[in-house]
C-alpha cells in the first residue's frame, strides 16, 4: 500500500473535527509516522499532507487562515453550487469562481507532474498553487524539470553513466516551470514576468499554459518576450471542459500507465517559442529559493540520490522508498 493510501486510512483517527482545534503539521508527523508500514522523511509527510489538503475527496482540510489541519466534513464539497445563484451574495460568488479556478489549476498541475516526464525527463512538484500570495508568483516555480543528460534507456529504467557524471560540466539541466491554465490579454505580460522571475536560478524557465491559445496576437507576443528574455513558452492544448471532467487531482495522480498514455495522446502540445538554455544554476538564487521554499532541498537529496545510485529515479519512487 502506498503512503497516499496509508494515510488515508491513519489520518481520520487522528485528525481534530473542529478546524478551532487545528494541529500543526509538525505534530501530525509525530503522531502519524509510528503508524505507517515503513519510514518516510518529515518532508514527505509534509508534503503529503499538503497535497491531501488540496483534495476534496481526502480526509485532511488544511485551516484557511493561519497553520493547522483538521478532519474534513462530511459536506459535499460542492454544496454551495446548488444554491440558485440570486441566494447567494456577491462575495460568495467570487469566492466560488476563486475556488474553482484553483480545482482547475491544482488538477492541470496533476496532469503536467504526469504527462510531461519521458525517458530523462523528471517532473519535481512544488505544491503552492493553493496559495498563491503575491511574493510566492515572483519568487516560487509550480514545479522543477531535471533533464539528464549522462545516460542512456535500458530495460532497468535511464541509467547514468558514471564516467559522463564527473566528466560532463552540466550532466542534467533545471527548468524553473510555472503553470496557468490560459493565456489572457490582462495577465500575459505579468505571468510572463513571473515565470522569468521565478525562474532566474535555473538553466531554462518555462511558462505553460493548459489550454491552446488561439488567439495569434498573444501568441505572437509570448513568442517575441521568449525570445528576447530567454523563457520557453508551451500549450497543452487541454480545453477547460476536459479539465471540469476530473473530480480532483489524486483521480489523475492515481492514473496507470495505460490511461497516462491515453491521456498524453490526448494533449494538443504546442510549442511557441524554446530559447537556449542559460549557464546556471546561480547558487545566490537556490539558496534564496531554498529561503522560501524549504522543499526545494527535497530536489537536491533526489538528484543525489540518482547519482549516487547512477540511475535516473522519478521523484514519486524515491518519495515511496525514503
Amino acid at each position: 500500500m502506498n503512503l497516499r493510501a496509508q494515510l488515508k486510512e491513519i489520518l481520520p483517527n487522528c485528525l481534530p473535527k473542529s478546524p478551532a482545534e487545528a494541529v500543526k503539521g509538525t505534530e501530525l508527523i509525530k503522531v502519524v509516522k509510528h503508524k505507517l508500514s515503513q519510514k518516510y522523511s518529515d518532508a514527505t509527510l509534509r508534503y503529503h499532507f499538503s497535497v491531501m489538503s488540496c483534495d476534496p475527496a481526502s480526509p485532511i482540510a488544511k485551516v484557511t487562515q493561519g497553520q493547522g489541519y483538521y478532519l474534513r466534513g462530511r459536506q459535499p464539497a460542492r454544496l454551495v453550487e446548488s444554491q440558485p445563484p440570486l441566494l447567494r451574495s456577491r462575495e460568495a460568488n467570487i469566492t466560488l469562481i476563486a475556488s474553482a479556478e484553483a480545482l482547475r489549476l491544482r488538477i492541470f498541475q496533476a496532469v503536467f507532474e504526469r504527462c510531461t516526464g519521458d525517458e530523462n525527463r523528471f517532473v519535481f512538484p512544488l505544491q503552492h498553487t493553493e496559495d498563491r500570495s503575491r511574493a510566492h508568483v515572483w519568487s516560487v516555480p509550480d514545479a522543477v524539470l531535471v533533464d539528464w543528460k549522462a545516460g542512456e534507456l535500458s530495460d532497468a529504467g535511464f541509467l547514468l553513466k558514471r564516467e559522463l557524471l564527473t566528466v560532463l560540466d552540466r550532466p542534467f539541466e533545471l527548468t524553473s516551470v510555472r503553470l496557468a491554465l490560459e493565456a489572457r490579454p490582462e495577465s500575459t505580460r505579468e505571468l510572463f514576468f513571473q515565470t522569468l522571475s521565478a525562474g532566474a536560478w535555473a538553466h531554462r524557465s518555462e511558462l505553460v499554459y493548459a489550454a491552446p491559445i488561439a488567439d495569434q496576437g498573444l501568441a505572437d507576443e509570448l513568442r517575441s518576450l521568449g525570445d528576447r528574455y530567454g523563457v520557453s513558452v508551451t500549450s497543452m492544448g487541454i480545453e477547460r471542459h476536459k479539465l471540469d471532467a476530473w473530480q480532483s487531482p489524486m483521480e489523475i495522480r492515481d492514473l496507470g500507465s495505460r490511461e497516462i498514455e491515453n491521456l498524453q495522446n490526448d494533449l494538443q502540445l504546442r510549442r511557441i517559442c524554446a530559447p537556449p538554455p542559460r549557464p546556471g544554476p546561480d547558487p545566490g538564487g537556490l539558496v534564496e529559493l531554498r529561503e522560501r521554499a524549504p522543499e526545494i532541498a527535497e530536489l537536491f537529496r533526489w538528484i543525489h540520490r540518482c547519482m549516487a545510485d547512477s540511475r535516473a529515479y522519478t521523484y514519486a519512487t524515491v518519495r515511496q522508498v525514503g
